[in-house]
């Protein structure tokens, strides 16, 4: 069974009530905490830090440095940034660009969706989230178990497939997870890591290249190895 994003909170699910025969979990843009954790994260500034370390972080450090912001490799700071210099983006003065930076927008729209969330405000969600969910969606996603608690415990062969620049999901609950079952001697689980691979693993270079990425391709030889 293949679970992506938040198909990878589901297919444990679906794995641990055994109502269905199931060889093996391929997982990618991988969960190991719940829903609301992981909002929580890509709205303190976390993705927005991951999209344009892809663009402007060119030694792989995990900030951006005023070095790499002028040299704009890539000919898109105007564009993103619309003509805001080093500065004027660096909120806390430390000299580097980090999730910090990027926080205090993000951060607004988390807590007026958490708000309305517990006081059942669906029209506000509707209004102003990007995707039409509703309350009672979140909270029944909120209460689900999250996969550390639950991967642990199977027995099936597990394949988790973590990208470098995943917005929507942390790569390191990858290592999370990986060193929860080297602490428990377990050998069922195999993480596959791609550098330069985005939340979806590069799916969209077959579309627009016609190249199937290599995380993609992981994804299908791992099947066919089942």
């Amino acid at each position: 069974m293949l679970g992506w994003s938040e198909g990878s909170i589901l297919a444990p699910l679906v794995v641990r009530n055994e109502a269905v025969k199931i060889d093996a979990l391929l997982l990618a843009g991988y969960c190991n905490e719940n829903l609301k954790k992981i909002l929580t994260w890509q709205l303190t500034g976390n993705a927005s830090l991951i999209f344009y370390r892809r663009l402007f972080d060119y030694h792989r450090r995990g900030y951006i440095s005023r070095e790499d912001f002028e040299e704009d490799r890539f000919h898109v700071r105007d564009q993103l940034f619309g003509g805001r210099s080093f500065a004027e983006i660096d909120l806390d003065h430390d000299g580097i660009l980090t999730a910090k930076d990027f926080a205090p927008s993000a951060i607004e729209h988390l807590n007026a969706m958490l708000r309305a969330i517990e006081s059942n405000d669906d029209e506000w969600l509707k209004n102003n989230h990007g995707v039409r969910l509703t309350s009672a969606w979140f909270k029944e996603h909120f209460s689900l178990k999250p996969n550390k608690k639950i991967l642990p415990r199977q027995k099936l062969p597990i394949h988790i497939f973590s990208s470098e620049y995943d917005m929507m999901t942390p790569s390191f609950y990858a290592d999370d997870i990986e060193s929860e079952f080297a602490k428990r001697g377990k050998t069922n689980l195999t993480v596959h890591r791609f550098q330069n691979h985005d939340h979806d693993l590069n799916y969209m270079h077959y579309i627009v290249y016609g190249k199937i990425s290599e995380g993609i391709m992981a994804i299908l030889n791992t099947a066919a190895a089942l």
